[in-house]
């Protein structure tokens, strides 16, 4: 029954599908496009028709058929055809629903007559015809037929230019076939459901999930998906290889529950962990690069498949007869998708049949996993018995050697915990210490910078004080008793001159070196009173302002330039608390904010903002930033111990060890960010 069933469907495929809609060739008496084609790629970004050159020898005119082919080189394809039609209410359709944008120029005399636009990258409302394929309307007369065609993935095709009644005709039994394979398998989906509701099986579940995602990716392959589920939504039709890889990423965690990879295979079950990494690559790529991504999907489906045969191989050689039946059934598929993506590539001659190779395989192998899932449903209640009476056996076994363990394993959770509440403090401290090593790397610096203009002021009083002493000496032994007094007045005008350059100089020097000075005190007084040197015990008063103020003037030494600090420090009273740590958690948000706004674009350039203030009986603290910001997931783990997304610089515990600080003191820590505008951390203290 089965048989006669698959038999009819694919008679009915052929008749309805037997004949190409060529124009020229068959009796929809439409347009001939055999050689009159011309094609070349744009690699300058040509928009517009009256931009492209005249010269020939840029146009390729060997292209034969009427077949639009292209890989996945992200350059838009331009097509040239001379067209003399006088017959009304022809249309030019592109039989692939998913090409990105597609502009049409009718150009009669060097005159634009018309030009329309459409593309999956365009609302479908925007389409001259409601159909799923892309059309336009051809003018009447002599004209040249221009084609900008662009699309991120590879693709070939016909080009179809015949009449609209004659198109409706075929697109109505087309729908036909569409409708019986989409009916397929939404019952074989409900069946496989209910099924799963009785039996609790995950390979049902995976089973059922495969289906669906099979369905869509069908569904957004021949643009009904675009055409009924989101015509206002053309983005979605971008993420094909997304599609292709969740349906694999399925069908890897049903043949892993299927064929029990685990138990029987163990040795391949490290394969279906690679290739599921790497359909979750394929989707994360698609998200960056829709043209890496569909050859990424291409490559890895071809290698999948073949893997996937070795392992019904292996388990059809240990006597699994659910293995030799998934042979046959995968196979026959995987046959269909390669031979549709070879077409797609060029490999193969596009026809009717290549185009819709997935459609074949996977109604034939739809409906033999099912009669798969019914044999294994009486293999498992044979199982199911055989486990049942190991089981009970088992049980009275193992009841005595839980008890023992039970004991023992709480003994390590113990030992494990104290090791792990040891290894955290360690860790803690370390990522303290390299915070401080950073701030003492900045402070040397800027003190032997200080250190250096004085010294340099200190060499050019000396220099300029023997300087001095040589002009006083030469001033001794000049004989004034007979000079005139010209001579006289000259002397001394010249001498006075040399002391004024030499005082000034002094004067610059004295300045430079007491600035020197005062830099470095202010420096080696800013360092004390942040780290506290002096105190003699954990809880002090401090003046939270002056503890930020000292932060910022170590930390502006490792600053880019391009950092700018914005401080609004309120007016606010002296806090009792654990200075030391409540610095730290001040230190390791300010750095947080350091290393978002060097994650920008543009690294280095943005702005910090450290706001302090009294509201009621709490100290808000708070700092903004103009960084890349936090995503969602990340903002819910961001004070997780151990969690970062900055695993070569640090070790997930600054934040984690602010939020501390702040819950020890009776108080809070919140954030506020959107990825790519930045965040706003807020420390609220109590006062008392």
């Amino acid at each position: 029954m089965t048989s006669k069933f698959i038999s009819l469907v694919l008679i009915l495929y052929s008749s309805i599908f037997s004949m190409e809609l060529i124009a020229g060739v068959n009796k929809f008496l439409g347009l001939d496009l055999n050689g009159s084609m011309q094609t070349f790629v744009d690699t300058h970004a040509v928009w517009d028709w009256a931009q492209l050159s005249e010269e020939d020898k840029l146009w390729n005119t060997s292209v034969k058929g009427n077949l639009l082919s292209g890989g996945s080189t992200g350059y838009a394809h331009w097509y040239k055809i001379e067209v003399d039609y006088n017959i009304d209410n022809h249309r030019l359709f592109f039989s692939d629903p998913l090409l990105d944008t597609i502009d049409v120029y009718f150009v009669s005399d060097s005159t634009l007559v018309r030009h329309s636009r459409s593309g999956s990258n365009f609302k479908f409302d925007q389409r001259e015809l409601d159909v799923s394929l892309f059309s336009f309307l051809v003018p009447e007369g002599v004209q040249t037929l221009y084609i900008r065609l662009k699309h991120e993935a590879s693709f070939q095709f016909p080009l179809i230019i015949i009449p609209l009644e004659e198109f409706i005709e075929k697109d109505r039994a087309y729908n036909l076939l569409l409708g019986l394979y989409f009916g397929v398998l939404l019952f074989l989906i409900l069946y496989n459901f209910f099924i799963y509701l009785s039996l609790k099986d995950k390979s049902y579940l995976y089973y059922i999930f495969y289906l669906f995602s099979l369905l869509i990716v069908n569904a957004t392959v021949k643009g009904i998906s675009f055409q009924y589920l989101w015509p206002n939504l053309p983005q979605l039709n971008s993420f094909n290889s997304s599609y292709a890889a969740v349906v694999l990423l399925f069908m890897a965690l049903f043949v892993m529950s299927l064929l029990q990879i685990k138990t029987h295979l163990p040795k391949l079950i490290s394969g279906f962990y690679v290739f599921i990494g790497s359909f979750v690559l394929v989707i994360i790529t698609d998200l960056i690069s829709k043209q890496i991504s569909s050859l990424l999907i291409q490559s890895v489906s071809v290698f999948f498949a073949i893997f996937l045969i070795i392992v019904s191989v292996y388990s059809y050689r240990k006597g699994d007869r659910v293995g030799q039946f998934f042979f046959f059934a995968w196979g026959f598929y995987m046959l269909m998708v390669i031979l549709f993506i070879a077409q797609n590539n060029g490999l193969v001659l596009s026809s009717l049949f290549t185009r819709n190779a997935v459609f074949v395989g996977s109604f034939i192998e739809a409906i033999l996993f099912s009669f798969l899932m019914a044999y294994r449903i009486k293999i498992l209640r044979r199982d199911k018995e055989i486990a049942q009476q190991r089981e009970i056996k088992l049980q009275i076994d193992k009841q005595g050697i839980l008890e023992n363990q039970a004991s023992e394993l709480q003994m390590k959770v113990d030992d494990a915990t104290s090791k792990l509440k040891r290894y955290q403090s360690d860790l803690v401290q370390s990522e303290k210490m390299n915070s401080l090593g950073r701030m003492a790397a900045g402070v040397a610096h800027e003190i032997n910078s200080s250190i250096h203009v004085s010294g340099t002021s200190i060499s050019i009083i000396d220099r300029n004080i023997g300087f001095l002493r040589n002009c006083l000496r030469q001033f001794e032994t000049t004989d004034l008793n007979h000079s005139t007094i010209s001579c006289k007045l000259e002397v001394e005008k010249t001498f006075r001159a040399q002391m004024n350059k030499i005082l000034n100089d002094l004067a610059v020097s004295v300045s430079k070196a007491e600035l020197g000075i005062k830099r470095t005190v202010k420096i080696t007084e800013g360092l004390n009173y942040f780290s506290k040197v002096g105190a003699s015990t954990a809880v002090i008063s401090t003046d939270i302002n002056r503890d930020i103020s000292s932060m910022l003037t170590l930390q502006r030494s490792i600053l880019s330039e391009s950092i700018q600090i914005d401080m609004n420090l309120g007016k606010i009273p002296n806090l009792y608390c654990k200075a030391k740590d409540l610095n730290q958690a001040f230190l390791s948000i300010f750095e947080n904010a350091v290393l978002a706004i060097n994650e920008k674009p543009l690294p280095g350039r943005g702005t910090i903002q450290i706001d302090t203030k009294v509201v009621g009986d709490r100290i808000i603290i708070s700092f903004k930033d103009d960084g890349v910001g936090i995503n969602d997931k990340v903002l819910d783990r961001i004070f997780e111990p151990f969690f970062t997304t900055r695993p070569f610089i640090s070790k997930g515990l600054g934040l984690s060890s602010a939020y501390g600080t702040a819950n020890e003191h009776r108080g809070e820590i919140t954030v506020q960010s959107k990825e790519g505008k930045g965040s706003v951390f807020t420390i609220i203290l109590p006062l008392n």
